[in-house]
């Protein structure tokens, strides 16, 4: 700090009148974080972590700065990356043990960031490297972010997925990527990237989800969708929909405007018109080729209770429910997953997608989750949090966790299917003990990648 040249400050006043202490924040490290702006534009941060000591300069870690939930009221959201050497022009007032709030004001050598924080910017620390101006600097310098994605595992082969679906799942799941990559690369939350790139699938024909999704035994659509905050561990999912254009909106809104996980069928629909969701008739997810593998199926079983499988027909034998995992620039996972179940299902069946635990799981604690393959198994065993837990209690990596579920415990069980995984340090898996599992990454250090078979 003694090359920053500080401007003088003055003390002052919080809301409720009290004298609240002036002081300079100094970043450690690279931080992003989500914050509030006042009326005056002044940015609203909480120091969950704060130093004791009372200087002129406090010297904070990236750990110690998180939103402040309690003042949305006249306040509008605002993304701030900082980097080491930053400073913040902070107003400290006590708010017990928990930390402090901080009316703050950034100062940077380079203007980008002010932009980000809608403050005016000072000049104060002549020693600042002015990268935030070169985009190119910017994103090297970025924390790790990133996503993982799968569009359903099964029996599909070379032989049994015709080159046209073939080329339509490569381009989907590439504009999926790119949709929730640009979400995170220029500092968006993770729940905002899961969402953007699930929204692509589900508008895809080439996936069990959404527009694609499968018919169920009486030739109707029931669509099932789940999203997971791992920052929070809040929830939202939706079961047997079948006038909702994109379940994972809906799954959303049951995490965000209800105080419930999980509503389903009539009231799951009803609550999509009051949320002002797209509605659509249910023969909106009518695909000739669907038809064709529920008349398949129905032939084949010749109406015996023979078990279902999910997305099976005789032609490209696939499952294709959606998932994604993001990790977003300030450390938070968030997870998803969409689908429209298994042909030719009876008696209004749910499978794993929409339940917390099974289909959908993420912690910032382990790891986010989604899954895909024969429901009922991935129920019975918990799968998605199954493989956190084995992380944050059994203290294994996260291959390993993933691995031992899906390739070990499934497979002894006769469960068919797979799971895409990402930690809080961005490392991932994808386990699948299926033929094939659609599934593409990218990271900040990682180049785009689609892949479908097992060896490519």
């Amino acid at each position: 700090m003694d090359s920053c040249r500080i401007p003088q400050v003055s003390p002052q006043v919080n809301r409720q009148g009290r004298l609240i202490e002036s002081s300079w924040l100094l970043l450690q490290e690279t931080v992003f974080f989500h914050g509030f702006r006042d009326e005056s534009k002044n940015a609203l941060i909480r120091c969950t972590n704060p130093p004791m000591a009372r200087s002129r300069t406090r010297v904070i870690s990236r750990n110690s700065l998180s939103i402040i939930s309690g003042w949305r009221i006249k306040s509008v959201n605002v993304d701030v990356y900082l980097r080491p050497g930053d400073c913040i022009l902070a107003n400290f007032e006590s708010i017990g043990d928990s930390g402090m709030d901080i009316l703050g004001t950034l100062v940077r050598g380079g203007a980008a960031a002010g932009l980000c924080l809608g403050v005016s910017l000072l000049s104060a620390c002549a020693g600042i490297a002015a990268s935030a101006d070169n985009p190119d600097r910017q994103s090297a310098d970025a924390a790790p972010h990133g996503l993982i994605i799968h569009g359903g595992a099964g029996a599909g082969s070379r032989a049994t997925i015709s080159a046209e679906l073939e080329a339509d799942m490569r381009s989907s799941m590439a504009a999926a990527l790119t949709a929730g990559y640009q979400v995170l690369d220029e500092g968006g939350t993770s729940l905002d990237a899961v969402t953007a790139a699930i929204l692509i699938l589900e508008d895809a024909t080439a996936f069990n989800a959404g527009k694609g999704a499968v018919f169920n035994a009486v030739g109707s659509h029931e669509l099932d969708s789940s999203i997971m905050d791992g920052a929070t561990l809040n929830a939202g999912a939706a079961a047997g929909v079948s006038t909702v254009r994109n379940p994972i909106l809906l799954a959303r809104a049951v995490m965000e405007h209800s105080p419930h996980v999980m509503l389903s069928g009539a009231g799951a629909e009803e609550f999509a018109r009051e949320q002002q969701l797209a509605t659509v008739t249910p023969d909106y997810f009518d695909t000739e080729r669907r038809r064709r593998q529920l008349e398949q199926r129905l032939a084949r079983d010749k109406r015996a209770a023979v078990e279902p499988v999910e997305g099976d027909n005789t032609s490209d034998a696939y499952f294709g429910t959606v998932g994604v995992v993001a990790l977003d620039q300030a450390g938070n996972l968030a997870a998803g997953t969409s689908t429209g179940g298994m042909t030719a299902k009876r008696y209004g069946r749910i499978g794993d997608s929409p339940v917390i635990g099974a289909g959908t799981y993420a912690n910032n604690a382990s790891c986010g989750v989604s899954s895909t393959g024969h429901g009922e198994y991935f129920i019975r065993h918990v799968v998605a949090y199954s493989i956190c837990a084995r992380m944050e209690h059994g203290g294994v990596s996260l291959e390993q966790a993933a691995d031992d579920v899906v390739m070990t415990e499934l497979v002894e069980a006769g469960g068919s299917g797979g799971v895409i995984a990402m930690d809080a340090r961005g490392n991932i898996a994808w386990p699948f003990n299926s033929s094939s599992m659609v599934r593409a990454h990218q990271s900040r250090d990682q180049a785009p990648r689609v892949l479908i078979f097992r060896k490519e």
